[in-house]
């Protein structure tokens, strides 16, 4: 499926931390939403959070 966010996620890799804080590149309110598949990353061993969008559950 096509990822929606995935612009967002690749320029909030080249941005300094401090503008993405700013709110420039944020992350998306759901991918799921938009007819995308979440892509999982490991928050603390208890979250995964998605890559591109907001959405964190439980493990």
């Amino acid at each position: 499926m096509k990822q929606p966010f995935r612009l967002r996620t690749k320029i909030r890799k080249i941005l300094p931390w401090f503008l993405i804080d700013m709110g420039i590149a944020s992350k998306g309110d759901d991918c799921e939403k938009y007819v995308g598949e979440h892509e999982w990353y490991n928050i603390d061993n208890e979250y995964s959070g998605c890559y591109h969008c907001q959405i964190a559950k439980k493990r």
